[in-house]
């Protein structure tokens, strides 16, 4: 997850002043001042972490903004589909693609983050680092994830 938010703050502006601020629930990225992205934690009926909205280099959303926020004419399809996001749909059998909380399929699995192992704000770039736990239905925890790119 971390190499996914270098990359995508990183080539938002060459040479802008990258802000990571920590929330509660999530951690906000501001390029020059202006927003480009949240990293979701946990939240509503996610059972993953993701980046939303995600903006441009101008500012415009590139991302849509259902389930996260009902917007008249944008279709309310694929709940799961939340801004960007790293998943897969079978993980020895059990799916974290497909995987909102209210869908009833019975091999849904989760996401979550059990740490942040870094959040950087920087002249040009920045970072957030993760662990992360993917646990199947009978929260039994089946691999973690973490990237040890600085």
């Amino acid at each position: 997850m971390k190499l996914i938010c270098v990359l995508v703050m990183s080539t938002a502006l060459a040479s802008a002043q990258v802000k990571v601020v920590s929330e509660a629930d999530r951690f906000r990225v501001e390029i020059d001042g202006k927003p480009f992205t949240d990293f979701v934690l946990r939240g509503g009926e996610a059972m993953k972490p993701y980046l939303h909205p995600l903006r441009s280099a101008t500012g415009k959303i590139v991302t849509r903004h259902f389930p996260m926020e009902i917007v008249k004419g944008e279709p309310t399809d694929h709940p799961h589909q939340r801004g960007l996001w790293f998943a897969h749909d079978s993980v020895n059998g059990f799916d974290f693609w497909n995987n909102e909380a209210n869908y009833t399929t019975p091999i849904r699995g989760g996401i979550v983050v059990d740490e942040i192992t870094g959040a950087k704000s920087g002249k040009q770039t920045g970072s957030i680092g993760a662990m992360l736990s993917w646990i199947d239905p009978h929260d039994v925890k089946l691999l973690n994830s973490m990237n040890p790119f600085r």
